[in-house]
């Protein structure tokens, strides 16, 4: 639709827009603090286990071949 067509007050859509542009950036919120929640946990549990295995010489590629033991 065309700006001439528009029968919505400005003032209300005005508030609509902002009200979306609230949720979409709450949700991108959520999002990054999701990935940082997951970094900090899980990825510590993966970053651990790794350093571990690492230091007794048992790295693994990822298609199941052993790494270098040293």
């Amino acid at each position: 639709m065309n700006g001439s067509l528009r029968t919505v007050d400005h003032a209300d859509a005005d508030s609509r827009s902002l009200t979306a542009r609230w949720r979409r950036d709450w949700a991108l919120a959520r999002r990054i603090l999701g990935m940082l929640r997951f970094y900090f946990t899980v990825g510590r549990r993966v970053r651990k286990a790794y350093g571990d295995c690492e230091r007794e010489g048992r790295v693994y590629w990822v298609d199941g071949v052993g790494g270098e033991e040293r």
